[in-house]
């Protein structure tokens, strides 16, 4: 015979696993309501500078996805930067302590050879649940106006360094990284350096350490730059090869489908192909967000590519121009670094509501 104490705890029991059945319902039955209206399409304006349309942002789902796309395609407007944030309700974003939006710490990003169109295909499974069948979007871009006749001068450029100063590593690679370093914080006392933006980067020497969220001192150079040590590599020998992965980065291979039915260029092909060239692959010590998770054909590919097309490569208006950081008491990295050659460059957002009434003019709109 069962205790009143028993009867009691079985029916709390009951009811706790009938409200989590409850929950997970809920959820199942909001997911399934978004997912039921697949093909409904959202399209805003892309505001540059608080006035300037210069373009949309149209987001679009199906069965399986979730699509954000920006297009500056109607414009003379291009695409260098995104940042995208998908959140399940209008609070759902990562803010500062007065509500502004921090871009560097969006889901998405990546940095773009002045593109006409960009596009992120999200699956609903790295997606928050959405309350009231709504997702809310913030979408950021940096677009230019591209000056087509402008000339680099490639020596003054370089005459600019080197430049001492320090730098913060964000954090490791995630699954949806563009780079093995996504979020590099630069603070150097330089006019390349002003706004003291946020980089991507790639390591050159595994055997060698660096911590994420630590502050490390450096100087950079250019990777033409006559004065940039020797030291910098372990093997002098190598230094040449700097302009080959120059040119693999120009490429914008990551994301791509690899030719042969290889599959897509992922940053861990990238990471592996950067120390073949400067220094070797790690072998049994394998570094964190690299691991064997590469293909091997691919990186081959990599390798023959920037053998036969990357020995006198040189960067013009709007290409990359590679910086090296010799880091005190850390590795040294290597920083992809746009030449900016235009007559204009603005911040953009997809149109909607601001985040905060007077101040930063950032947006979030519904989907």
């Amino acid at each position: 015979m069962k205790t009143s104490r028993q009867w009691l705890f079985l029916m709390i029991a009951t009811l706790f696993f009938v409200s989590c059945d409850n929950d997970d319902e809920e959820n199942l039955l909001k997911r399934s309501s978004f997912i039921s209206s697949a093909g409904e399409k959202t399209v805003v304006d892309l505001i540059a500078g608080q006035h300037i349309m210069v373009g949309s942002v149209i987001v679009e789902n199906d069965l399986d996805y979730l699509y954000v796309t920006y297009s500056t395609n109607e414009s003379g407007w291009v695409i260098t930067e995104t940042h995208l944030h998908v959140g399940g309700n209008d609070k759902d974003f990562p803010l500062t302590g007065v509500g502004n939006p921090v871009v560097g710490h969006f889901d998405y990003g990546g940095v773009h050879s002045h593109e006409h169109e960009i596009t992120y295909k999200i699956a609903y499974e790295d997606l928050p649940e959405p309350e009231n069948g709504e997702y809310y979007v913030a979408a950021h871009a940096v677009v230019s106006n591209l000056n087509n006749d402008s000339d680099f001068d490639h020596d003054s450029f370089t005459a600019s360094t080197p430049i001492e100063g320090n730098f913060i590593i964000g954090s490791f690679p995630s699954k949806n990284s563009d780079a093995y370093f996504e979020n590099i914080t630069l603070d150097f006392s330089s006019p390349l350096f002003s706004d003291e933006g946020i980089y991507t980067g790639y390591c050159i020497d595994s055997s060698e350490g660096i911590e994420e969220n630590e502050v490390y001192s450096g100087t950079i150079y250019s990777i033409y730059d006559e004065n940039m040590p020797g030291t910098i590599l372990k093997d002098e020998e190598k230094l040449s090869n700097f302009v080959k992965v120059n040119w693999l980065l120009n490429q914008h291979f990551v994301g791509e489908e690899a030719e042969g039915d290889l599959g897509v260029y992922t940053f861990r092909d990238m990471q592996v192909v950067i120390w073949e060239l400067l220094s070797e692959y790690p072998g049994e010590h394998q570094p964190d967000g690299v691991n064997r998770e590469f293909s091997q054909e691919r990186v081959d590919h990599l390798l023959a590519m920037a053998r036969e097309h990357g020995v006198d490569f040189y960067p013009v208006c709007g290409d990359i121009l590679l910086f090296v950081i010799d880091v005190d008491n850390g590795q040294n990295i290597i920083v992809p670094y746009r030449v900016n050659c235009y007559d204009q460059e603005e911040t953009a957002w997809g149109d909607g509501y601001r985040f905060t009434p007077q101040g930063n003019w950032a947006m979030y709109f519904a989907y």
